[in-house]
């Protein structure tokens, strides 16, 4: 890099920068074009193979189109257009094309990704190859600009948001809890709606595991034939969340209503088990409150699990507000954990009580007070 700041130095003095004692060594030439490339200094990449348009350095550069991936990588068009026609007669463009537009999508490099599928010809970029993987990784990374891009193409370069490899672009972008691209992608229609229970509910259950509560409640959000299964593989989105501390997940999807409400007891208390074994209080105090019958493997079989949910009732049972709320599920808990949260909500109401009653004295003797 401080090769090329010289070389601007002198052009801005108008000096004869190719007496520069390290443009004689070929690795330090290559490695200042690569510099040039990277920063999109398109005038001096011209002038450094310009200089040795004709040596075997200058034809390594451009035939390994290593340049010409730089500067797509880094979005710098003008570069990238100027390498594309110098590379012409020297080496094959279609593939080094392709890789461009590859690197261009992964980086979100919207005017790039245009200025590549203009190309015509044997230059033309071929978007299906490696079974969309242009198309999977923008929407793994999040680049709104690019996806919208890619949508727009019609004809036979229309891609397919469908395709089996990688999980799918639904999944990708619930991956990444990208929220802009998973709207872009439930907003296709017809022929090309995108497939949202593909293998048993993929991608909702990734945006669960991941913790993206609002790529999770986007998917929630669709009725009809599109709504999502929150059930699937025994509550697999729930017992994900809670195998993350994703707390956020946990308590939107306690809180569904009517018959989406997950099973805290699927597959033998496992969401129990899990949120216990990782210590998460806050997690286990949702849990045992969204349950229906006793968690007997809890009281019964772990007293060391036992005692953490002594822990998660006391996180919740905090007031007696607390209590008016869950008292319908102390039968669920089991025995012994149902007289521990009724002694304690017990203390809570009389200590609630106490401060009404002493209240009420003060008021009393303040108005005996009174002249």
């Amino acid at each position: 890099m401080n090769l090329v700041r010289d070389i601007q130095a002198c052009n801005e003095r108008q000096a004869d920068w190719r007496a520069h004692s390290s443009l004689v060594d070929r690795t330090k030439y290559r490695d200042a074009v690569l510099a040039a490339c990277d920063e999109g200094l398109t005038f001096v990449v011209r002038q450094l193979l310009a200089w040795k348009s004709r040596s075997r350095a200058a034809r390594v550069v451009l035939r390994g189109g290593v340049g010409f991936i730089l500067a797509c990588r880094q979005g710098h068009v003008g570069t990238a257009a100027m390498l594309l026609e110098r590379m012409r007669g020297v080496t094959s463009l279609h593939r080094h094309v392709g890789r461009g537009f590859r690197v261009a999508c992964d980086a979100g490099q919207t005017r790039v990704v245009e200025m590549l599928l203009e190309l015509q010809g044997l230059d033309r970029v071929n978007v299906h190859a490696h079974k969309q993987v242009a198309l999977w990784s923008a929407c793994r990374r999040g680049h709104n600009g690019v996806v919208a891009v890619l949508l727009a193409l019609s004809g036979e370069r229309r891609v397919d948001v469908n395709v089996r490899a990688r999980g799918g672009a639904l999944h990708a972008a619930c991956h990444g809890g990208h929220l802009g691209v998973v709207r872009q992608l439930l907003a296709l229609r017809g022929e090309r709606a995108v497939d949202v229970h593909r293998d048993n509910e993929a991608a909702f259950r990734a945006a669960c595991r991941r913790g993206h509560v609002d790529v999770a409640r986007e998917l929630l959000a669709l009725r009809g034939d599109r709504a999502v299964d929150v059930h699937a593989l025994q509550e697999a989105a729930l017992r994900g969340a809670c195998a993350r501390h994703e707390f956020g997940v946990v308590r939107l999807l306690l809180t569904l209503g009517n018959d989406r409400l997950p099973d805290v007891h699927a597959k033998e208390d496992s969401a129990l088990r899990i949120v216990c074994l990782n210590r998460d209080v806050v997690s286990a105090s949702w849990v045992l409150a969204r349950g229906t019958r006793a968690f007997a493997w809890v009281v019964l079989n772990d007293p060391a699990r036992y005692n953490f949910c002594l822990f998660a009732v006391d996180a919740w049972l905090r007031t007696a507000r607390a209590w008016r709320m869950y008292h319908a599920r102390v039968a669920p808990l089991g025995p012994d954990l149902g007289k521990y949260v009724c002694a304690r909500a017990r203390r809570l109401v009389w200590a609630r009580r106490a401060v009404y009653v002493a209240m009420w004295r003060a008021k009393q003797r303040t108005e005996a007070q009174a002249p």
